[in-house]
């Protein structure tokens, strides 16, 4: 839910209109019409179980992305709110790979633009959105909820008795 209470909430206030002109809770159809219909409407996976499927094997490239994270938050650290934002994917995981999510070209330009006073940057970035995605292993839960991921194997296991 850190997207929806960080990003999604934010960016279109607590309550949107819908098609019918009924005013609907954001989160709630976040979760009810997107996030359970993608995974069978079985389980919403936290932050934790898209970070812990990032591997990144290469020692080098782990230092080698560290200092590329390191020194784009240095843009962007007198910002105490958007440094926060930034920050939060780690506040969260504990993983240094989940700042892969927040640290990358389209994050800075088009999702905290959105939410910050900040001007898009029309300069090269280090880090692309795609380098958690290139380093993430893909996992059957991803599959339409085709097995549970690990913050719902207990889940797995009440729905399993039932």
């Amino acid at each position: 839910m850190w997207a929806v209470n960080l990003i999604v909430v934010p960016l279109f206030g607590h309550t949107i209109v819908n098609s019918d002109g009924n005013e609907v809770d954001t989160k709630d159809l976040c979760e009810r019409d997107h996030l359970l219909v993608d995974y069978a409407n079985k389980f919403i996976p936290t932050l934790n179980d898209f970070v812990g499927a990032i591997e990144i094997d290469s020692a080098p490239l782990k230092v080698t992305i560290r200092q590329q994270v390191e020194t784009l938050h240095q843009r962007y650290a007198t910002n105490s709110e958007l440094s926060k934002l930034l920050l939060s994917p780690l506040d969260i995981t504990g993983k240094f790979e989940s700042l892969l999510l927040t640290h990358n070209s389209w994050f800075l330009n088009s999702v905290a633009t959105q939410l910050f006073e900040l001007d898009r940057r029309l300069t090269d970035f280090d880090l692309s959105p795609d380098i958690a995605f290139t380093h993430m292993r893909f996992e059957s839960w991803m599959d339409n909820g085709l097995t549970f991921p690990p913050s719902a194997k207990k889940l797995q296991t009440i729905t399993s008795r039932s």
